[in-house]
């Protein structure tokens, strides 16, 4: 295969400036296509010099970003081993850094240009699939050049060939060992054996054996010591209670303050793809050997893996993390977590349930037709045999029913033709309007008759204005419903546990809809991303519920050789050691809150899990079950402090 020359004097094109898009993905997961142009410009010229394209950094930071086309690179690399670029720097010193960025992660290359030097900058493109997740894994979605500098005045390069190298073999080369870690990075604790994987695990053993869990807790976790410790009555459930000085305690089921920590996701069925990607691994183990199990439905799990070549069993496995928990301080096995986790009696746990179930109607692609009297047969089959069960469980903390549902993106109208939710708003705008004809005038469209109303597409509805407003009433009464419902048929079957709420995203909705979770929730859980929670963003939430707030995902992406930078920020292990006490801290020592749980236990697969393709290192534990030292020091300092911090809560 020849070489591969982009076409960089294209950067000078102002028609390739025109709009596109592509595909990213965003901190905290999920990911979409965003618009973009061919080539951007951010403080930055790109214009012809002697035959050159010359870039001209009016900032540092500044950068150009381009889609290979635009540059008439293929669209596809496979077969090449390397990108490389050769710039050439003009009067002044700056720091140039050359970068490929895919659907999940970015390929890094920097270089150190002196006035006139010329510089080569290459990326080895060994890893360019695990920057894909599971998207297509050698179709890279952008390029990008920024500089930096010190001093002022703006800097400027000129590119002298940027080019793509074949591969000298046909085969593209492994870039994950057979444990799942990043075959070109080092780090500590990195396992190279079954012998270091083993030896590991017996130091943990030690490790453990010297510390003891934090003072003053009960069996569940609970607070038992102090002055500033208050007591209630013992039923032998968790609930939540508020004291009269208006802080907000979880209560466990002996009688004691609680407050919420630990992980979602302890759990070993990660999977990530694995068929007609077979040469991204080194050694893949046999579906018929004695680690067979790791196989699953939708790929294999490197996790489950390397815990079954880690301790012999999943009995053991889970053994090990209960002790973890306990001599962390740890009180919670959170959402997502495997059944074999849920059935102990050493650290207490929730439970998910789910209101989008088989067989019940939608009213959109993630609303039930809870207006439809299937919807609640079915929700009531549903919790009769996953709730029903666990009512006697003390352990059991309470159950969540959803997760990050669109609660400000309804589209209630995009139901079926005849759905119960279509008659169901025809009769709320009957009662609302005196008439047809007022209903014609505020909806903006003709009706002849009010079975009319019941055809409207959610396409009708504008973001603003007298409908949207009847929508708004619409979509609370919607929520009243769906939130009494699931709180009624719940409680019909297990009546001794909370019901969680639904796990908003970070982002309010409406005040009439948190006011009916309010209503109806024991706890209105809030997932919330980003470096730390603060309290002008989560008072409202307790105002208008009037219940109070748990936060049921956060995290901190590492940034480290284990696998390559997300699009977005990911942060040292220094970072992590003080932002996670920063977040746990913030958020309980606001009176309202209740907790927070770290997503997720164990790192993402590197080649991506098989739903969507995440495959970062946000796990509390490696993909071989080695806690991530920072935050095994940041989880101490936290249980040691946190009911000291929600007892001073303002």
């Amino acid at each position: 295969m020849p070489q591969q020359q982009a076409q960089l004097m294209n950067l000078t094109d102002k028609s390739l400036r025109r709009t596109t898009q592509r595909y990213e993905t965003f901190f905290g997961g999920g990911g979409g296509m965003v618009e973009t142009t061919l080539v951007s410009l951010d403080r930055a010229d790109c214009d012809a010099a002697d035959g050159l394209a010359r870039v001209t950094f009016h900032e540092s930071g500044a950068s150009v970003e381009w889609l290979p086309e635009a540059v008439e690179l293929p669209e596809n690399w496979q077969g090449f081993d390397a990108l490389t670029l050769s710039a050439v720097g003009a009067d002044k010193p700056l720091k140039l850094t050359l970068t490929i960025l895919h659907a999940r992660c970015r390929l890094v290359e920097t270089a150190e240009l002196g006035a006139g030097d010329e510089a080569e900058l290459n990326i080895d493109l060994i890893d360019l699939p695990l920057a894909a997740g599971i998207k297509p894994l050698f179709e890279p979605t952008g390029l990008k050049i920024s500089a930096e500098w010190e001093g002022e005045g703006p800097r400027s390069v000129a590119l002298r060939e940027m080019r793509l190298v074949p591969a000298t073999s046909e085969r593209p080369r492994p870039c994950v060992d057979r444990f799942g870690q990043r075959v070109n990075g080092d780090w500590p604790g990195k396992v190279r054996s079954e012998d270091e994987l083993r030896a590991a695990a017996e130091k943990e053993v030690e490790k453990l054996a010297d510390l003891s869990p934090p003072p003053d807790r009960d069996a569940y976790g609970g607070w038992t010591g102090g002055p500033d410790a208050p007591r209630f009555e013992a039923t032998g459930f968790f609930r939540v209670e508020q004291n009269d000085d208006g802080r907000w305690w979880l209560v466990d089921p002996e009688g004691n303050p609680f407050i919420s920590v630990g992980t979602t996701g302890v759990r070993t069925t990660d999977q990530t793809p694995v068929e007609g990607r077979e040469f991204l691994y080194e050694e893949l183990p046999d579906k018929d050997g004695p680690y067979g199990s790791a196989w699953l439905d939708k790929g294999l799990s490197f996790y489950k893996l390397n815990a079954l070549r880690k301790y012999g069993s999943l009995e053991a496995w889970r053994d090990r993390v209960l002790e973890r928990f306990r001599k962390l301080g740890f009180n919670t096995i959170a959402n997502w977590s495997e059944e074999i986790m849920l059935r102990q009696q050493v650290v207490p746990h929730v439970r998910t349930l789910s209101s989008r179930l088989e067989g019940a109607p939608m009213a959109s692609r993630r609303f039930a037709d809870v207006f439809d009297p299937k919807w609640e047969r079915v929700l009531d089959e549903s919790f009769a045999e996953l709730a029903a069960p666990n009512k006697d469980d003390p352990w059991l903390i309470g159950y969540f029913v959803d997760n990050e549902m669109p609660w400000r993106n309804l589209r209630l109208l995009s139901a079926p033709p005849g759905a119960a939710v279509r008659k169901a708003w025809a009769d709320f705008c009957r009662e609302r309007f005196a008439d047809l004809q007022e209903a014609r005038k505020v909806l903006g469209a003709e009706f002849s008759d009010w079975s009319d109303v019941a055809e409207m597409t959610q396409e009708q509805i504008p973001d603003s204005g007298p409908a949207r407003e009847a929508m708004d009433g619409f979509e609370a009464v919607y929520a009243d419903r769906y939130f009494s419902a699931v709180r009624r048929i719940l409680k019909s079957h297990d009546p001794n546990h909370m019901y969680m709420g639904c796990r908003f995203v970070r982002r309010m909705p409406a005040e009439e809809i948190v006011t009916a979770a309010g209503k109806y929730s024991d706890i209105v859980s809030v997932n919330c991303y980003g470096p730390y929670p603060q309290r002008k963003e989560f008072q409202p939430w307790h105002d208008v519920s009037g219940r109070p707030i748990l936060i049921g995902e956060h995290h901190l992406p590492l940034w480290s050789e284990r696998q390559l930078q997300p699009l977005y920020r990911a942060f040292t292990p220094a970072e992590r050691r003080t932002g996670y006490v920063k977040y746990v801290s913030e958020f309980v020592k606001m009176p309202f809150g209740l907790g927070c749980h770290w997503f997720q236990h164990a790192d993402q697969p590197l080649t991506g899990r098989f739903q969507d393709g995440e495959d970062q290192p946000v796990g509390f534990v490696d993909i071989t079950d080695q806690p991530h030292p920072e935050l095994f020091e940041a989880a101490r300092e936290v249980t040691e402090n946190m009911y000291r911090w929600h007892a001073a809560s303002e």
